[in-house]
């Protein structure tokens, strides 16, 4: 689907239509992310909502993810991926060179893959 805001035009690019509504709402240039969630409140209809940003790439099952949250009985749930550092990395044993590693997957640090679940209670806290 291409959405042209300018020229006011929605073009469908294919046939089949996902069972999904997509809202694109202007929150505030310097509004930082939880008051961006905040100011979706009137639009968010369910129990649970997806919130994610437009430049998060990520191969993830939504609906596994979906699965996930509603198992854990929690307000909300981050994606989170380990991506490769990236370079290669050293080891050092005092000041020599131990090993070297192929860019290492980050061990105990994770990056947001902007995509959560998360329940309207989280909108009172």
């Amino acid at each position: 689907m291409t959405i042209d805001l300018a020229r006011d035009q929605v073009q469908k690019r294919k046939s089949v239509a996902e069972k999904w509504t997509v809202h694109l709402i202007d929150t505030g240039q310097d509004t930082l992310t939880g008051g961006r969630v905040k100011r979706l409140e009137p639009w968010l209809k369910n129990e649970t909502f997806m919130v994610t940003y437009g430049d998060g790439v990520a191969n993830i099952d939504i609906r596994a993810l979906l699965k996930f949250h509603r198992a854990q009985g929690c307000i909300g749930t981050v994606s989170a991926v380990r991506p490769p550092a990236r370079f290669g990395g050293i080891v050092l044993d005092g000041n020599k060179i131990a090993e070297f590693t192929e860019n290492p997957r980050l061990a105990k640090a994770g990056s947001t893959a902007d995509l959560w679940f998360l329940s309207r209670v989280c909108l009172t806290i």
